[in-house]
């Protein structure tokens, strides 16, 4: 296999994952619009405010994630790594304050069975952090290819300049802004809907 052949096949797999990630989500959602319509939720539930402030520490990190796109295409690796770990430190605080969303919502006796569109709310929203975790993954790597380069000047050079770094970044933000754009529409289709 030539290298074109790899780098194709290698920029085929993002769509080949939004494909089955967007069939199964649509496939929850349509089944949650037609669950919560026909049984409706309880007039004094309340969507716990960590998941706006959840939201809004996401959207942080969507936006300190494209300042890390900049900073690479300036070649200012110190603003990369420190945009970087923002990001990441964010997408920490956003995995924190669902857990503690969840556990409100459990500590109001809102269990996964108690109500069918409280159960969608945490099926849905567990299969989100599911794709955090693995973006976790991705930024933990990230974050140590940029820590490794720091501080010394040649490895900062090659490491500004290899055109696999740019592909990995551009693609893990375009993962980012898709997973952090999927949080937002399940965000308001729950304020709305619950």
């Amino acid at each position: 296999m030539t290298h074109v052949e790899k780098n194709a096949s290698f920029q085929n797999l993002p769509v080949f994952c939004y494909g089955w990630q967007h069939t199964y989500f649509l496939s929850l959602v349509f089944l949650y619009a037609i669950r919560v319509s026909s049984s409706g939720v309880s007039q004094h539930f309340q969507l716990p405010r960590t998941f706006t402030l959840s939201t809004i520490i996401l959207l942080f990190s969507s936006f300190a994630l494209s300042c890390c796109l900049r900073a690479f295409k300036s070649d200012e690796l110190r603003d990369l790594q420190i945009s970087m770990l923002s990001a990441f430190i964010l997408a920490i605080a956003f995995c924190i304050t669902q857990f503690i969303g969840w556990k409100m919502l459990a500590d109001a006796g809102y269990l996964v069975i108690s109500n069918p569109g409280v159960t969608f709310l945490f099926i849905i929203s567990g299969f989100h952090m599911l794709h955090i975790v693995a973006g976790l993954g991705a930024f933990g790597y990230l974050n140590f290819q940029i820590f490794h380069a720091t501080g010394n000047v040649a490895k900062a050079l090659l490491f500004l300049n290899d055109n696999s770094n740019r592909t990995k970044l551009q693609l893990f933000t375009i993962y980012w802004h898709f997973v952090d754009f999927v949080w937002l529409c399940v965000f308001v289709m729950f304020l709305f809907t619950l």
